[in-house]
């Protein structure tokens, strides 16, 4: 999974197993702590310092606040939502499962694998080990 700072946008992952806590597929929820003890002011939620190495403390937007795994045991609870700009186009990159070019939105680069680089649906489906780290971009700075 890319690396989870506070205030990250996230859905459910591939090892998810926590019911509708997340108010249901779909539902989405911003990272409010992590393991570095990195906290954000939230009005209605706090993990009260529950994260441990490898996990995060979200409040979903149905109002619910839990601690999930992000490799922690080799578990990704979670996924990071696509938060780039509207209209951002990596121009010249190109995507090594679907082939497609140019892609829009966040272009994910793997951190294992040289030149591996994921358009946003095929990351979001698994298309690549997701036991490996991502970099996220969500700006236009492919292909330079």
């Amino acid at each position: 999974m890319a690396y989870v700072l506070v205030g990250v946008r996230v859905v459910r992952g591939p090892d998810w197993n926590r019911f509708n806590q997340d108010g249901g597929e779909g539902g989405v929820g911003s990272v409010v702590e992590t393991c570095a003890g990195e906290a954000r002011e939230a009005a209605s939620a706090s993990c009260d310092g529950a994260t441990t190495p490898d996990t995060a403390c979200v409040a979903w937007d149905s109002g619910h606040t839990g601690t999930y795994r992000c490799g922690a045991g080799g578990k990704h609870d979670l996924r990071v939502f696509d938060t780039a700009a509207i209209g951002v186009k990596h121009m010249g990159s190109k995507c090594m499962e679907c082939s497609g070019e140019d892609l829009a939105g966040i272009l994910w680069q793997c951190k294992e694998c040289a030149n591996q680089q994921l358009c946003n649906p095929c990351y979001h489906n698994g298309s690549h080990d997701l036991t490996h780290r991502f970099f996220c971009s969500p700006f236009n700075d492919a292909g330079r």
